[in-house]
């Protein structure tokens, strides 16, 4: 039907306008949350692997990784491309361990939605709920959190388990 073209052209509009003010302003009001330098320079110094998988846009995501975290190497960054599914879907984090060159089993994932906690558990990893980001802990705990950590020097004990 006519309206849901129009209601589909409107919506495009809107996506488009809203990508732009976000590639305008990206970085205006954000910054590395507490304790994520020193956790990165403690993983770094333990040789561990790291990567990054998002839901935002490969350029954005590349971006980002690179203006906050330029210091650090990652085995992949990430980003939403359209021949790979968005999270929860497995494919990309299937791709970041092929990445890391170890098996999903052995990966802790960190996030901070739902969508993150199965992202992991769909991958076969240790889902670690992050408390400091975008939802609450009960979303974390009712997505399968197998653990809750509320600064990132928590995730070192998990690690060294």
């Amino acid at each position: 039907p006519r309206e849901h073209q129009e209601d589909k052209a409107f919506l495009e509009t809107l996506l488009a306008e809203y990508a732009a003010q976000y590639y305008r302003a990206w970085n205006v009001k954000s910054r590395l949350y507490d304790g994520i330098k020193e956790l990165l320079d403690t993983l770094v110094q333990r040789r561990i692997r790291m990567g990054v998988l998002s839901n935002k846009p490969q350029e954005a995501t590349r971006r980002c990784v690179d203006y906050y975290l330029g210091d650090y190497t990652f085995a992949a960054v990430l980003g939403q491309q359209a021949d790979r599914p968005p999270k929860p879907d497995p494919t990309g984090v299937r791709e970041l361990v092929a990445h890391l060159e170890v098996p999903a089993e052995s990966c802790c994932y960190l996030g901070d939605t739902a969508v993150d906690m199965h992202t992991a558990l769909c991958a076969g990893m240790f889902a670690v709920g992050v408390t400091w980001g975008f939802r609450d802990i009960e979303e974390l705990q009712d997505a399968g959190a197998q653990a809750i950590i509320h600064h990132p020097r928590e995730l070192l004990p998990l690690i060294n388990a």
